[in-house]
């Protein structure tokens, strides 16, 4: 493709033909860029060296997360951990797959797109959500959107399909797993990961709109 494009410079007319074309060509190095930086850090995932683990404060991490976030896209925090919850992570690749999750989530809703930032504790793991009010995950699509070979709607719109898969490869590099869970309406993408390292639990607090 890149090769056909550059050839098309020698057929531009005008230097605004030509200029459509530079910027054609340098897009289409940028996706590949991309593609080619998604499939090494996937390799690397399988690697021990892959996480950085640090104690992480919870709440304070979703909070941070929230303020960065919401400087790219309208963001509402609905979390529900304990004050003092803290777990044993790498803070760097957590705020990686959740940001990957938002991307994901804007890139699917509609043109005012509702996104919503979540984490609550169930049954011994942290799960930490995102939410959109898109059309959803297709019900033949939904069983292997997070496979590395799953090429479905991002696919079409552009992208390489495998911001889902990093995101599951940063939750099982955390002994955690993630999962579409079932939601009325949109998309509903969760991470879940084990309650490794806790300290003292107060009442539970933590909404931001």
């Amino acid at each position: 493709m890149i090769r056909g494009q550059v050839e098309l410079l020698e057929l531009d007319e005008t230097p605004e033909e030509r200029a459509e074309t530079t910027r054609l060509v340098l897009d289409e190095l940028d996706r590949l860029s991309r593609m080619v930086d998604d499939l090494f850090l996937l390799a690397r995932a399988e690697h021990p060296d892959f996480l950085r683990p640090d104690r992480v404060k919870v709440a304070t991490f979703l909070v941070d997360l929230h303020r960065r976030l919401s400087t790219l896209t309208p963001l509402a925090l609905v979390a529900d951990v304990p004050d003092g919850l803290v777990i044993t992570a790498d803070p760097h690749r957590l705020a990686q797959a959740v940001t990957q999750l938002v991307a994901n989530a804007v890139k699917h809703a509609g043109a005012d797109p509702r996104v919503e930032l979540g984490a609550r504790v169930d049954d011994g793991e942290l799960v930490v959500w995102v939410a959109d009010d898109g059309p959803g995950v297709p019900v033949d699509e939904a069983p292997r959107v997070f496979d590395r070979s799953h090429r479905g709607v991002a696919a079409d719109r552009g992208g390489a399909g495998l911001g889902l898969a990093i995101v599951r490869a940063i939750a099982e590099a955390h002994a955690g797993s993630a999962r579409l869970a079932p939601t009325a309406q949109g998309a509903r993408f969760e991470l879940r990961l084990p309650l490794t390292a806790t300290s003292s639990q107060v009442a539970p607090h933590v909404s931001t709109a």
